[in-house]
Formats: structure tokens, C-alpha cells, sequence
């Protein structure tokens, strides 16, 4: 699932991580940092990422992006501030965590 939203959307984009985050709180993840020269990955819960996503995205200077234990499930979460119609971009794959998403009604409003 690919999903955008435009500037005028931002409302809606900024409460999809907390919406997948209700369904996948204790689901171990590594949480790729890209601005780290020392760490590539972080093991942390969806939970945490996912309730603090707008502030890694922008400690992190980029899309946030998440990688289930296992590999089979990711997701990415970025922002083009230049782009007033795909502003947000919301990626997940994975059968587990579409199912997630599906659930939690994201990309019924786009």
C-alpha cells in the first residue's frame, strides 16, 4: 500500500502513525537511522517509533522508515515540504502489517 496526502491533508497524514501504532505497539522493529555514522538500526517496539514518528522523522532529517524482526513487514513514512499535493507519503508491505493498516482505515481518506 502507497498512499499520499497533500498539505491540506496534514491532519490526516500526521495521525496515521498512531493509528497503525495501536495495532502493532509490541512488535519488535529496527528503525533505520540514516544520519548516524555509528548505527545503522535501532531495535526498538512500532509503539515507540510509531507515537514519536513526525520527531525522529525530523531529528533524522528524512523518512522515517521501519523494518519488522523479522524482515517480511516495513513501512516508510516521509515528507516532501515542496510538494502541495503528495506532501506525506505513507509505505507498508508485508501481509501483517497491511492488515494493519487496512484495519485502522488508512488510506480510506486519500
Amino acid at each position: 500500500m502507497r498512499v499520499f496526502f497533500g498539505r491540506d491533508e496534514s491532519l490526516v497524514a500526521l495521525q496515521i502513525p498512531e493509528l497503525l501504532g495501536k495495532s502493532l505497539a509490541g512488535e519488535r522493529v529496527l528503525l533505520w537511522v540514516k544520519k548516524s555514522s555509528d548505527c545503522g538500526a535501532v531495535v526498538l517496539t512500532a509503539g515507540q517509533v510509531l507515537s514519536a514518528c513526525e520527531e525522529i522523522r525530523v531529528l533524522d532529517g528524512d523518512a522515517v522508515s521501519l523494518l519488522s524482526e523479522d524482515h517480511a513487514q516495513g513501512l516508510i513514512f516521509d515528507k516532501n515540504d515542496d510538494d502541495a499535493t503528495e506532501t506525506f507519503e505513507f509505505s507498508v508491505w508485508g501481509p501483517r502489517w497491511f492488515a494493519a493498516a487496512i484495519a485502522s482505515r488508512i488510506g480510506s481518506t486519500a
